[in-house]
Protein backbone atom coordinates (compact mmCIF):
# COMPACT_ATOMS: atom_id res chain seq x y z
CA UNK A 1 0.00 0.00 0.00
CA UNK A 2 2.77 2.29 0.56
CA UNK A 3 4.56 1.83 -2.71
CA UNK A 4 1.03 2.67 -4.11
CA UNK A 5 0.76 5.86 -1.97
CA UNK A 6 4.17 6.89 -2.92
CA UNK A 7 4.38 5.87 -6.71
CA UNK A 8 7.51 4.05 -5.54
CA UNK A 9 9.57 0.98 -7.28
CA UNK A 10 11.71 0.77 -4.50
CA UNK A 11 9.19 0.17 -2.15
CA UNK A 12 7.11 -2.13 -4.47
CA UNK A 13 10.18 -4.37 -4.58
CA UNK A 14 10.99 -3.82 -0.39
CA UNK A 15 7.37 -4.85 0.09
CA UNK A 16 7.47 -7.88 -2.51
CA UNK A 17 10.29 -9.28 -0.67
CA UNK A 18 9.02 -8.77 2.55
CA UNK A 19 5.66 -10.50 1.66
CA UNK A 20 7.09 -13.26 -0.09
CA UNK A 21 9.29 -13.85 3.20
CA UNK A 22 6.64 -13.70 5.44
CA UNK A 23 4.45 -16.28 2.93
CA UNK A 24 7.19 -18.41 3.01
CA UNK A 25 7.50 -18.55 6.73
CA UNK A 26 3.51 -19.35 7.07
CA UNK A 27 3.36 -21.95 4.38
CA UNK A 28 6.27 -23.66 6.44
CA UNK A 29 4.39 -23.23 9.45
CA UNK A 30 1.33 -24.60 8.31
CA UNK A 31 2.21 -27.26 6.91
CA UNK A 32 4.74 -28.17 9.73
CA UNK A 33 1.52 -28.20 12.07
CA UNK A 34 -0.27 -30.13 9.62
CA UNK A 35 2.54 -32.73 9.79
CA UNK A 36 2.33 -33.34 13.58
CA UNK A 37 -1.67 -32.77 14.10
CA UNK A 38 -2.37 -35.48 11.53
CA UNK A 39 0.08 -38.71 12.04
CA UNK A 40 -2.07 -40.82 9.39
CA UNK A 41 0.21 -40.38 6.13
CA UNK A 42 -3.60 -40.31 4.31
CA UNK A 43 -5.11 -37.28 6.23
CA UNK A 44 -1.91 -35.68 6.03
CA UNK A 45 -1.84 -36.02 2.61
CA UNK A 46 -5.79 -34.93 2.58
CA UNK A 47 -5.08 -32.08 4.75
CA UNK A 48 -1.81 -30.53 3.05
CA UNK A 49 -3.80 -30.22 -0.25
CA UNK A 50 -6.66 -28.65 1.52
CA UNK A 51 -4.25 -26.39 2.78
CA UNK A 52 -2.95 -25.50 -0.55
CA UNK A 53 -6.06 -24.80 -2.29
CA UNK A 54 -7.37 -22.74 0.21
CA UNK A 55 -3.71 -20.81 0.13
CA UNK A 56 -3.90 -20.54 -3.28
CA UNK A 57 -7.59 -19.20 -3.45
CA UNK A 58 -6.79 -16.69 -0.61
CA UNK A 59 -3.82 -15.92 -2.67
CA UNK A 60 -6.02 -15.18 -6.08
CA UNK A 61 -9.12 -13.50 -4.84
CA UNK A 62 -7.37 -10.20 -3.97
CA UNK A 63 -5.46 -10.07 -7.58
CA UNK A 64 -9.06 -10.96 -9.04
CA UNK A 65 -10.43 -8.08 -7.30
CA UNK A 66 -7.91 -5.46 -8.08
CA UNK A 67 -8.66 -6.27 -11.93
CA UNK A 68 -12.50 -5.87 -11.35
CA UNK A 69 -12.37 -3.33 -9.90
CA UNK A 70 -10.02 -1.28 -12.17
CA UNK A 71 -12.21 -1.58 -14.74
CA UNK A 72 -14.23 0.90 -12.58
CA UNK A 73 -11.97 2.72 -10.90
CA UNK A 74 -8.41 2.77 -12.23
CA UNK A 75 -5.23 0.55 -11.35
CA UNK A 76 -4.49 2.60 -8.22
CA UNK A 77 -7.51 2.89 -6.63
CA UNK A 78 -8.47 -0.60 -6.77
CA UNK A 79 -4.78 -1.36 -5.92
CA UNK A 80 -5.10 0.99 -2.99
CA UNK A 81 -9.02 -0.18 -2.18
CA UNK A 82 -7.97 -3.65 -2.02
CA UNK A 83 -4.81 -3.41 -0.32
CA UNK A 84 -6.80 -1.68 2.78
CA UNK A 85 -9.54 -4.19 2.60
CA UNK A 86 -7.06 -6.75 3.06
CA UNK A 87 -5.16 -5.61 5.81
CA UNK A 88 -7.80 -4.93 7.98
CA UNK A 89 -9.23 -8.62 7.14
CA UNK A 90 -5.15 -9.26 8.35
CA UNK A 91 -5.68 -6.83 11.89
CA UNK A 92 -9.27 -8.32 12.21
CA UNK A 93 -7.65 -12.24 11.96
CA UNK A 94 -4.14 -11.36 14.12
CA UNK A 95 -6.37 -9.74 17.24
CA UNK A 96 -8.88 -12.24 17.13
CA UNK A 97 -6.29 -14.79 17.51
CA UNK A 98 -4.13 -12.83 20.04
CA UNK A 99 -7.74 -12.69 22.03
CA UNK A 100 -8.67 -16.31 21.65
CA UNK A 101 -8.19 -18.71 24.81
CA UNK A 102 -4.80 -20.51 24.90
CA UNK A 103 -3.53 -17.96 22.91
CA UNK A 104 0.45 -17.09 23.63
CA UNK A 105 1.32 -20.23 24.27
CA UNK A 106 -1.23 -20.75 26.79
CA UNK A 107 -3.56 -23.56 27.42
CA UNK A 108 -6.62 -23.61 26.16
CA UNK A 109 -9.23 -24.19 28.88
Amino acid sequence: MAALLATSLVLLLAAAGLVGLGQGVIVGAGLAEISTAHRAPALRGQVSSTFFVVGYVGLARPVIGVGVAADGVGLRPAGLAVSGAVGAVVAAVLALLILRPGAAGEPAG
